[in-house]
């Protein structure tokens, strides 16, 4: 969509046919009658409520122009994502504002995300083939220490698994610890059972086994490619390295709360990251409205 040609009337005419294909639908009961009021309001006459096309998305109870959310979405969306300063500068608010405005759509991509694994249905679509898993660390935001007191910040750690190969799927959540009981299901439940596992010497990956056909190489010793089973991680590794780009540059002071949201937002970025921006545009829109 062309983001910056069109005037905000023009936004609320595509967001309205975008959403409801030219039959207004109440978001309060589907099957009402709908009347048209003044200034982009309708009224559900089952329930006597008011709305318009935010009512309902990500967009509501914002006074944020539709203009500039549409610009948000098309920086946002990129490959590793926009800066809070940098967004405030193209879309003209302030700091305060732009933080709202990426945490809402940190969290609506987590629908795009869903349909990504689920391919438009129900059904949840395992990571298969050859995966590979691994931990990470990332710091969050630093406390308001003086410059020479500063530290990293609070460590946030990471379980992720990728799909080798050129297009591979990849998932990730922020973890308590990387302990057995912490990373095994989370195997089990994202992984197909008698895939291919490629991973590191983490203990807790030992008994991996039973279900998959393991293999691992030994970081402890540098080794990267194990010559014996073939088996790497570098994937993974890339993958990693995808997301502290994001949280080390783009998201200089990602907080451990926020850190969920921040990574559904890679999430979505990276599994989209083959897409066209206008493809990845109009995906995200469509999962986030819920058609």
């Amino acid at each position: 969509m062309n983001t910056r040609l069109l005037t905000e009337q023009d936004y609320i005419n595509y967001l309205e046919q975008f959403r409801w294909n030219g039959k207004v639908v109440s978001p309060y009961d589907p099957t009402s009658k709908v009347y048209k009021l003044a200034d982009g309001w309708y009224k559900c006459k089952n329930t006597g409520k008011r709305f318009n096309v935010r009512t309902g998305t990500f967009f509501k109870a914002s006074n944020l122009p539709l203009s500039q959310w549409f610009k948000a979405i098309d920086r946002w969306s990129e490959s590793t994502g926009i800066s809070a300063h940098k967004l405030a500068k193209k879309i003209k608010v302030d700091i305060k504002t732009t933080h709202f405005v990426i945490t809402r759509l940190n969290d609506a991509s987590k629908l795009g995300l869903f349909n990504i694994f689920t391919e438009m249905t129900k059904d949840f679509k395992k990571l298969t083939g050859a995966v590979e898993i691994d931990e990470t660390s990332i710091y969050g935001k630093r406390k308001n220490k003086h410059w020479d007191k500063k530290d990293n910040g609070k460590k946030i750690t990471l379980w992720g698994a990728v799909e080798k190969g050129k297009g591979g799927r990849a998932i990730a959540f922020v973890v308590n610890d990387t302990k057995r009981k912490t990373l095994l299901p989370l195997v089990r439940t994202y992984i197909e059972e008698e895939s291919e596992i490629n991973s590191d010497e983490n203990p807790s990956y030992d008994s991996l086994g039973e279900w998959y056909n393991h293999k691992w190489v030994n970081h402890g010793r540098k080794q990267w490619v194990n010559k014996d089973n073939g088996a790497y991680t570098q994937c993974i590794e890339s993958f990693w390295n995808f997301v502290k780009r994001t949280t080390g540059g783009t998201h200089i002071h990602i907080s451990e709360k926020y850190a969920p949201l921040y990574l559904q937002g890679i999430l979505f970025r990276y599994n989209t990251r083959n897409w066209s921006e206008e493809k990845r545009f109009n995906f995200f829109l469509t999962s986030a409205l819920g058609r």
